[in-house]
């Protein structure tokens, strides 16, 4: 598959659960996938980070705001010479505003392509990438990396800060035909869920036949690594979890990367 080619089933796959969920009155959809499907496509090993969600409020001024409403009356006051206030990345991104019902969406690749690793969570995720895609020998630069990955949120309408298990769980039963399409357009050769695997089991996004490849060891951000047809999930904690240190990730993956690189087929 070309990379416009993956482009426009990814788009056509997340239109139409956008549309399923604005049947469910669902707000705030949030479009995922390849950052930048060219880098994608010839990536050394194709990862998908699989997350739970992607939420778009922040708070501002000691207040809780909204980005859609930031984003309204950024549209009435016109373009500010200083730029977007600090902190909103993902102003920017948020398009088709709707002032009747308040229905956006926000293109989560669109701002990672553009101004990705930002915080904590995403400069984690751009050191693990880098660690899986071999990035050095690959010649990409480490801060680089996330462009050559792919992510996928298990939920996409409604993100808030904090979710309950039940709740994520869900979300991901009802789009679990959606999800599965589009894991099999992006078909990685490693999916890394962040702290996501368990969640993925109870909806029934992975099968029960898993086959175990290893185990790593505790407190190293890593639990194991599993064997899904021709996809090797890599289970780990949550990106932004205050244990999963660079150096622990490094050398846990480190301990089993040729027996993944094997199992997965990649030289």
């Amino acid at each position: 598959m070309t990379a416009q080619q993956l482009k426009d089933s990814l788009n056509a796959c997340l239109s139409a659960m956008k549309s399923k969920h604005q049947e469910k009155g669902y707000k705030r959809f949030i479009y995922d996938g390849a950052v930048d499907a060219a880098q994608y496509v010839a990536a050394p090993v194709k990862v998908c980070f699989l997350l739970k969600e992607c939420y778009v409020s922040i708070a501002a001024n000691k207040k809780d705001r909204n980005d859609i409403e930031d984003h309204k009356t950024w549209l009435r006051k016109g373009r500010h010479p200083l730029g977007y206030p600090q902190g909103h990345h993902w102003v920017k991104y948020i398009c088709d505003p709707n002032e009747e019902n308040d229905d956006c969406t926000y293109s989560l690749v669109e701002n990672l392509h553009e101004e990705a690793p930002w915080a904590k969570m995403w400069n984690a995720v751009a050191h693990m990438a880098g660690e899986i895609l071999g990035a050095e020998e690959a010649g990409i630069s480490p801060s680089h990396a996330v462009q050559h990955i792919a992510v996928v949120n298990l939920k996409k309408s409604n993100g808030v800060s904090t979710s309950t298990e039940k709740d994520i769980i869900g979300y991901a039963k009802d789009d679990r035909e959606h999800l599965l399409k589009e894991l099999a357009l992006l078909a990685p050769d490693i999916i890394v869920c962040g702290g996501t695997f368990d969640l993925c089991k109870a909806a029934h996004i992975f099968p029960d036949d898993l086959r175990l490849i290893c185990t790593y060891k505790k407190r190293s951000g890593l639990r194991a690594a599993w064997r899904w047809g021709e996809t090797i999930i890599l289970d780990t904690w949550h990106p932004s979890a205050p244990g999963l240190g660079y150096d622990r990730f490094t050398s846990a993956y480190r301990q089993h990367a040729d027996l993944l690189r094997k199992e997965s087929g990649i030289s």
